[in-house]
């Protein structure tokens, strides 16, 4: 296989998609994974490099979708309540006790997929096959887990004596739809 002599045209193009020399290394060694294990549909394709440079791309606007979520998953869970307009201790528990209520009114499978898939940062794919579920139900199911806890937030928070409930804003923030991670991936 050729593998070896496409490195370094490979290397490049990653390396002008990504933001570092070693992000690109680590690129390039997951495609020559993934090219070894197809080795053989590689081999019988009629035109490998057109095959190899296809895996190329999907594999960047896969990091680039990762790392948008990652970042998003820290920036929610970064941001603390404000300390000027709180003075109690009871009013910082009370937006965590708003949060837990509304995870424990989700469907077991919604607050599952959406604690490994945030809290514990795993992929979305390592997930669906712990649950051995296809990956699109995975991602459909985390779907419609977010929508629930959207609204199990708006129905809790309504009710909320905080005049600015930081559970509240943080959830929104952090569960709103992935377009944002798609169109970040199509202007890259």
């Amino acid at each position: 296989m050729r593998l070896a002599a496409e490195r370094p045209r490979q290397l490049r193009f990653l390396r002008s998609r990504l933001p570092s020399l070693q992000d690109a290394e680590d690129a390039w060694q997951d495609a020559a994974v993934k090219f070894l294990q197809h080795a053989d549909a590689l081999e019988a394709a009629e035109r490998p490099q057109m095959w190899m440079g296809a895996s190329l791309r999907r594999l960047v606007v896969d990091r680039y979708r990762r790392a948008a979520v990652q970042r998003r998953t820290l920036e929610g869970f970064a941001v603390q309540p404000p300390s000027e307009t709180s003075d109690t201790s009871e009013d910082l528990v009370a937006p965590s006790d708003c949060l837990k209520a509304a995870l424990g009114a989700l469907k077991p499978e919604y607050r599952q997929i959406l604690a490994e898939t945030y809290l514990e940062e795993r992929p979305l794919k390592a997930v669906a096959r712990h649950h051995d579920l296809t990956a699109n139900n995975a991602a459909v199911r985390l779907h419609r887990g977010r929508h629930a806890l959207r609204q199990a937030m708006a129905e809790k928070c309504e009710a909320c004596p905080l005049a600015d409930c930081w559970a509240k804003s943080r959830t929104e923030k952090l569960l709103k739809p992935r377009r944002d991670s798609r169109d970040a991936a199509r202007a890259a």
